[in-house]
């Protein structure tokens, strides 16, 4: 699974998904030497970003304040739990709804919740004084989802109880098991599993496989798409943040301004841009240069398109 932090550093190691089944690494998104240039360019971005960002954040308030404090999300159809993620003030209350939910993806974004409230609960911004309006209301944001889990509610045995707890199991998470569990990428089942997996049209589940489907089997850095190996420094890591943008790009969610992703960005570090895919693309200029940004740009509409057309064969299937 793709995050800002791997990006950033070479080689990219692929651990073992049984080692990161609940773990997702969230750490400090990118270097404070930019933070001045950045500001720079939020100041004339931010009315449009103040935009967006806002109408998500009230559109969010409004759906919380219209209800008494503690009740249950209510359940939705499988296109929506995505949508109530990124649109949740309050990620305890949705993990709630999601085990009382029947719906195929629900395990799969509860565990998830508590993989990444485990790393965020902690999170404190008072030494981060905000340098923007839009920062802010991120910084609370962030420290709102997660500030009503317990501490014993996210430490290693409870979470591993989730884990094996029934409501926290579904289609999806046996669809990321089988995909983790396949030893060769000669697997026979490979190919319709991966079918099966691209017509969830999940940013949350297609991010999975990203990584060991662009990766060629010649080396440890280099990528392979549609026949053709880039083994460019910095090619992998524009490719595996291709990948993530393209998977919100085919999903239903669209990974917006209250992804998880995108509020991170703006709370850490003032880069406060409407979608996930905005974030990558600003995250590989910054770090990679024009050269990644065009590789960036380039990959990901194709990589887009073969997810929502299943075009298995542009992935060597």
């Amino acid at each position: 699974m793709f995050n800002l932090t791997t990006l950033a550093g070479e080689p990219h190691e692929i651990k073992s998904h049984l080692a990161i089944f609940v773990v997702v690494a969230i750490a400090a998104i990118y270097a404070g030497s930019h933070l001045l240039s950045q500001r720079k360019e939020l100041a004339a971005a931010e009315p449009n970003n103040a935009v967006k960002y806002l109408q998500g954040l009230r559109a969010a308030e409004a759906s919380r304040t219209e209800k008494p404090a503690g009740t249950p999300e209510p359940k939705a159809p499988v296109a929506d739990i995505a949508t109530q993620f990124q649109m949740s003030q309050d990620y305890r209350v949705l993990f709630e709804s999601l085990l009382q939910s029947k719906e195929k993806s629900a395990g799969l974004y509860a565990a998830h919740i508590l993989s990444l409230c485990t790393s965020l609960r902690t999170v404190k911004f008072d030494a981060t004084p905000a340098m923007s309006d839009l920062q802010r209301k991120a910084q609370e944001l962030m420290t709102a989802r997660c500030a009503s889990f317990t501490p014993t509610e996210l430490d290693g045995n409870r979470r591993l109880e989730i884990a094996k707890d029934p409501r926290t199991q579904g289609e999806w998470v046996d669809l990321k098991w089988r995909w983790a569990e396949l030893k060769t990428k000669d697997d026979p089942n490979r190919k319709a599993l991966l079918e099966t997996i691209f017509q969830t049209k999940d940013s949350l589940l297609l991010d999975w496989v990203g990584p060991t489907l662009l990766m060629s089997p010649d080396d440890t850095t280099s990528v392979k798409f549609n026949g053709e190996v880039d083994s460019r420094p910095f090619a992998r890591s524009a490719y595996f943040a291709a990948w993530t943008a393209a998977a919100c790009e085919a999903s239903e969610s669209g990974c917006g301004f209250g992804d998880p992703f995108v509020v991170e960005a703006c709370a850490r570090d003032n880069t406060c841009l409407g979608s996930r895919q905005e974030v990558l693309r600003h995250h590989v200029e910054t770090h990679y240069g024009k050269d990644a940004l065009a590789l960036y740009d380039g990959a990901v509409p194709k990589l887009a398109s073969a997810i929502k057309s299943s075009d298995m064969a542009v992935f060597g299937l």
